[in-house]
């Protein structure tokens, strides 16, 4: 028998999104690297544009800088509380770098076999080289992780193509017990950008696409002002 959708919801958002335990030690550094192994970074040419100076905001900051109700589609109103947060992430991999500051919304759209659910998320990081190297973990996880477990169901995960915004961008595709959710992530300097949809019936990729649109642009003005 089929989960309802607001139960598959719950199973997929904190997922696609989620913050494992890392090997970084309780103040979510990175390990640093063997001295041996580093090379000196290549000097800057005149011809290379200065990357943007994103500030680190607060938790405040970081909160207002999310995406409110009147930015979703027609239809959808902001749930009064967030998705539960889970340690399962992709295949289980293990992130290197565990996040300073998560804030998150979460949405919903009908009700029964109807309903929709979205959710923003921002995880800003202790610098941009420590999202970077979130991020990039994932990615290189999601060139293989195809089928997945999740909380007892079969999963099965592919790469979506995403909005060219920020410095990285990528989308996810995941099916579970018949709902399906999409997903989109950007890395812009420190943070790293969630927005996501689930579905049991068709998802409008366009519409999640937007969203990620609207976030980086959202978050991009809080930290670049």
């Amino acid at each position: 028998m089929l989960k309802s959708a607001a139960t598959v919801a719950v199973l997929l958002l904190p997922l696609v999104s989620s913050c494992s335990s890392s090997d970084s030690g309780e103040d979510g550094k990175a390990p640093a690297p063997d001295a041996s192994q580093t090379t000196a970074a290549p000097a800057a040419t005149a011809a290379e544009p200065a990357a943007p100076a994103y500030r680190l905001l607060s938790k405040g900051e970081l909160d207002d800088a999310l995406l409110g109700i009147q930015d979703f589609p027609t239809g959808f109103s902001q749930d009064a509380e967030t998705v539960p947060q889970t340690k399962k992430t992709f295949c289980d991999y293990k992130e290197p770098v565990k996040e300073k500051i998560r804030v998150d919304r979460d949405f919903t759209k009908g009700a029964g076999m109807d309903v929709q659910a979205g959710s923003v998320i921002l995880r800003q990081f202790q610098d941009a080289d420590a999202a970077k190297v979130t991020f990039d973990a994932m990615a290189d996880e999601l060139k293989t992780c195809r089928e997945d477990t999740l909380e007892g169901s079969a999963a099965t995960h592919s790469v979506t193509s995403a909005p060219k915004v920020g410095d990285a961008s990528i989308g996810v595709r995941t099916e579970v017990d018949g709902a399906t959710a999409l997903s989109n992530y950007a890395l812009v300097g420190p943070t790293m950008v969630y927005t996501g949809t689930v579905s049991y019936l068709s998802g409008d990729a366009d519409e999640g696409a937007e969203l990620l649109v609207k976030q980086v642009e959202s978050y991009k003005t809080a930290a670049l002002s």
